[in-house]
């Protein structure tokens, strides 16, 4: 005897299976379970929600870049931070941004202008009462 299993599909990309998006799957034991063609909802340009996208490249030896989305036209801080949590590099401080994707580069300097050693940093996006991080390497 098999087992029951569904494969779910993340229709709004945030990483996690919702309940509607498991049940979007299929059951190999049920063939009428198959989903249907439905018309999928054109994209827009306003973020199902607040995030931090992974940061390309990574690790990196020049410059990183650095994409995120807010869901609410706010104020959003960008911040470097070294594995001892001590501040490296602020790119943002209180931006006032729309709603929407917006994308930094950090050239891998600190606030100094001087390049960081080579090592693990975290960037630190806080933006709609949310406080978001990703881990970059820099290798030299």
């Amino acid at each position: 005897a098999g087992t029951d299993q569904r494969l779910g599909i993340d229709r709004d990309l945030d990483g996690y299976l919702d309940a509607d998006e498991i049940d979007a799957g299929s059951d190999p034991g049920n063939p009428l379970s198959t989903p249907g063609t439905v018309d999928a909802p054109q994209p827009t340009s306003i973020p199902l929600a607040t995030r931090l996208e992974p940061l390309w490249p990574n690790p990196s030896t020049s410059a990183s870049r650095i994409a995120y989305r807010v869901l609410d036209s706010g104020v959003t801080t960008l911040t470097v931070h070294d594995v001892n949590g001590r501040l490296v590099r602020t790119l943002a401080r209180g931006v006032a941004e729309a709603a929407g994707r917006h994308e930094r580069v950090w050239d891998l300097r600190g606030d100094d202008g001087v390049r960081v050693p080579a090592g693990m940093y975290y960037v630190r996006m806080q933006a709609d009462g949310r406080v978001l991080s990703q881990r970059v390497v820099v290798q030299r």
